[in-house]
C-alpha cells in the first residue's frame, strides 16, 4: 500500500503496508517530509517507481531513523 504525497515536482507515491499507516494515523491535509530510497515495483500495466522512507516527519513528529536505511515501520 502507499500514499500519495503532492510537491511542488509533483506526485510522490510512498510505499508501506496498511496497518503502519493506521498506526501513526497520517491523513490528509498533514505536513510530511521523508526520506528514504526509490524502487522500482511492478504493477498492473508495468513498472512503477515508489519511495520506501527510511525516515517520516508529519507535522513536526519523526519517525525512524534515515541513517538506518532500514525501512521506518521495520524500526519499531
Amino acid at each position: 500500500m502507499e500514499i500519495e504525497l503532492k510537491t511542488n515536482r509533483g506526485e510522490v507515491e510512498i510505499h508501506g503496508p496498511y496497518w503502519y499507516w493506521e498506526k501513526i494515523q497520517i491523513k490528509h491535509g498533514d505536513e510530511v517530509t521523508a526520506k528514504g530510497t526509490h524502487v522500482q515495483v511492478m504493477k498492473p500495466g508495468g513498472r512503477h517507481q515508489e519511495l520506501v522512507p527510511y525516515e517520516l516527519t508529519i507535522n513536526g513528529k519523526t519517525y525512524g531513523d534515515a541513517a538506518t536505511e532500514t525501512p521506518v515501520w521495520m524500526q519499531e
